[in-house]
């Protein structure tokens, strides 16, 4: 019994040693936290007499400091620097004498600190940064010109200068040092523009972006045969989206270097995805100019037909004559280009121009089965093909057809986007022709979809059929809805208006009056009539506000004010209803992003 006594006495011991200097620890917190600088100096003078880590010298420190206790906080410093010759105790020692207005003898120690720095980055980094903490700029640029010096041309802190520049708002310093980093290692380029954008300098309202640019633009003229400074402002120009002139310096770039436009073909694309399509026509017909020799030339014959082609359609106003002439210079392109693929490409979106946009569905129909019967291009393309013939069958009414083309590719893409698309279409046939029951099983499935669009879609859709299909109600306003939605389709706006009209005299105050609103709107957006599709909008918006239409009306109306009307004040007024209103739509993420870039804010 006494030895097992013992045993417990002597376990017993070491943890009780344990806990005590836990418990100083956490009341020299809780007292240094609470501003009690006195009581926190009593614990952290024990604890950092057991334990003199650097954590605990700091707070040590900055107590003494706190109660203006110098003499004390000097000889902490001076035996810390005794024991650890670290240059970043001297700068602590010099801001003691600075404390009690000692400048000269301040500025003595902190020379000290300074002479001694040896050819090492990271101490000379160290150093600085302990200059910096007490917010003495002046002495930290002083260090780095001495690291500068002392390393010979090994690091020239020409980042960490800009940094410290930046830090003064002395911008234009801060952007020599970066440009002139790169005039010694243009390997730099990716953190520099890195640190530029950090630095708020891809703002066009501020004063950096101004600098900024204006230097570029000086060093290109004075170095023209040094490319990184125009590979600079290229990036520059595309990050405000300002493609035209960025065109202008990738061009230069191509001509100088003797390239095969390779760059012009990228910014080409970046231009396009910007929807700035001049500048995307323009790109692309550098290119071409190049003639057939440059490996590049087929591939701007295509791609400047898709940006012609989305030019003219994208606003919605547009002349026939206009799309006619686009028609012309497809079939052009489709006699000189020669590679299946590229020729697909323009078989493909020439179907899509006469279908769509000319009303010719026969010649469409021909032309995309002309696509289709090539065999040595990807089956993923010829699938697309399948789809879009599909698509132009529904516009000529033969949907049964349509439906087996549709399945064809569901069932060779059980389990890929592009399968999931056309079991959504042949969900809408089914809907189209009243078969609810079928076309929301097949929705049911959808709502699970990898693809956000397509799963939004679907439950939009099962959502319109589930409440407008109960037990308990007639499903007649319902399959007079959908047939009038497949006249939309098919261009047949008329027939279309007399069955919504219908709707509204024989089943009056009906759960589908804003659906019908909606699609209204549709018709007259396409006949561009758009001073009544924002009547409609309104409607939706002013008369059913808790409805499921409301926020897309509102994205909807904001769209077109933003591209039709070019308001652009009403614009971003109305998709920042959206945003405050409507916190939870799916739209949300689209309208921020909209009025930030019409804000004329640098989106990432």
């Amino acid at each position: 019994m006494f030895k097992k006594l013992m045993l417990t006495c002597l376990l017993f011991i070491p943890i009780m040693g344990l806990a005590q200097p836990a418990s100083d620890i956490q009341l020299a917190t809780h007292y240094y936290q609470s501003g009690e600088f006195d009581k926190a100096i009593l614990y952290y003078e024990k604890i950092y007499s057991q334990n003199p880590t650097k954590i605990y010298y700091t707070t040590l420190l900055k107590s003494y400091l706190a109660v203006k206790d110098y003499k004390q906080a000097e000889k902490l410093v001076k035996q810390r620097i005794k024991s650890n010759p670290e240059l970043a105790y001297i700068v602590d020692l010099g801001h003691i004498y600075e404390e009690q207005e000692e400048s000269k003898k301040a500025n003595q120690t902190y020379d000290k600190a300074i002479k001694s720095i040896p050819s090492d980055a990271s101490e000379v980094i160290k150093l600085s940064k302990a200059f910096q903490s007490y917010n003495n700029n002046e002495y930290a640029l002083r260090t780095y010109e001495k690291g500068r010096k002392e390393s010979k041309g090994k690091y020239p802190f020409n980042i960490e200068i800009a940094e410290l520049y930046e830090k003064q708002g002395k911008y234009e310093l801060m952007i020599k040092e970066y440009l002139d980093l790169l005039s010694v290692n243009e390997a730099y380029m990716q953190s520099i523009q890195s640190s530029l954008e950090n630095a708020n300098a891809l703002d066009k309202s501020s004063k950096q972006f101004q600098i900024l640019r204006n230097e570029l633009v000086k060093n290109v003229q004075k170095n023209p045969n040094k490319m990184v400074y125009s590979e600079m402002l290229t990036w520059l120009y595309l990050q405000i989206n300002d493609f035209d002139m960025a065109l202008i310096q990738t061009k230069a770039i191509d001509k100088r270097n003797k390239e095969e436009g390779e760059r012009v073909i990228k910014l080409a694309q970046a231009a396009y995805n910007n929807k700035a399509y001049n500048a995307s026509i323009k790109a692309y017909e550098y290119v071409i100019t190049k003639g057939d020799e440059s490996p590049y030339y087929y591939m701007a014959k295509t791609q400047q037909l898709s940006a012609y082609r989305d030019k003219l359609t994208f606003t919605n106003s547009f002349e026939k004559e206009d799309v006619i002439q686009l028609e012309k210079k497809y079939k052009l392109a489709l006699n000189e280009v020669k590679i299946p693929k590229l020729q697909v490409e323009l078989l493909k979106n020439l179907a899509s121009l006469q279908a769509l946009y000319l009303n010719q569905i026969d010649s469409a129909i021909t032309t995309i089965n002309k696509a289709i019967g090539y065999r040595n291009v990807s089956k993923n393309l010829l699938a697309e093909c399948k789809i879009d013939l599909a698509d132009y069958l529904v516009l000529k009414n033969e949907v049964w057809d349509a439906s087996l083309y549709y399945s064809q590719v569901e069932k060779d893409y059980k389990y890929d986007e592009i399968g999931e698309r056309a079991k959504f279409k042949n969900a809408k046939i089914s809907y189209y022709t009243g078969d609810f029951k079928w076309a929301k099983a097949q929705l049911d499935v959808l709502k699970g979809s990898t693809s956000k669009l397509i799963a939004n879609d679907a439950l939009w859709l099962s959502v319109l059929i589930t409440d407008n299909t109960t037990a308990d109600t007639n499903e007649t306003p319902m399959r007079i809805f959908a047939e009038a939605e497949l006249l939309i389709l098919q261009n047949r706006f008329n027939e279309a208006l007399i069955l919504f009209d219908s709707i509204q005299k024989i089943f009056p105050a009906h759960s589908l009056d804003d659906d019908i609103l909606f699609q209204k709107h549709k018709i007259n957006v396409k006949e561009q009539k758009y001073d009544q599709a924002i009547k409609e909008l309104n409607q939706i918006i002013t008369k059913y506000s808790d409805g499921l239409l409301a926020d897309n009306a509102l994205f909807t109306l904001a769209e077109i004010y933003e591209n039709e009307k070019q308001d652009v004040e009403k614009a971003k007024e109305l998709y920042l209803q959206l945003m405050k209103e409507y916190p939870g739509s799916l739209r949300n993420v689209e309208a921020k992003k909209r009025f930030r870039a019409l804000r004329g804010e640098q989106l990432n």
